[in-house]
């Protein structure tokens, strides 16, 4: 779903962001859009699965175009910055009896997938 979406999904996404920041502490949710449908400049949205009835993976993401490369292993500096448009991950959360099931490769895949011209 994305700001423009239907309120009820955007008021379902602002009550699973809840989770999270209930959880660990957090100063406030990763999903606020719940005025009027609006356009954002960084395609904001959220992703949220289902099983049994209930929400159980949440992840929201917005586009950008300021990154840095650098290599975990060798612990290199910071890259070159790369302008290329592309999805960063805000927050990713699966409810406790459904982690280490596969359900943020889930939610990471639905975004490799969603990913593409805004439409």
């Amino acid at each position: 779903m994305t700001a423009q979406s239907p309120i009820a999904w955007r008021r379902l996404a602002y009550k699973v962001a809840g989770m999270p920041q209930r959880e660990n502490h957090y100063d406030f949710r990763s999903w606020s859009h719940l005025g009027e449908p609006e356009e954002t400049e960084d395609n904001v949205r959220a992703y949220l699965l289902k099983s049994n009835g209930h929400v159980v993976g949440y992840l929201a993401a917005h586009d950008t175009g300021h990154h840095r490369p650098w290599d975990l292993v060798d612990e290199s500096p910071l890259g070159d910055a790369d302008d290329t448009l592309r999805p960063r991950i805000d927050l990713i959360w699966v409810a406790a009896n459904y982690r280490r099931q596969g359900v943020g490769a889930m939610l990471v895949q639905a975004l490799a997938d969603d990913f593409g011209p805004r439409r």
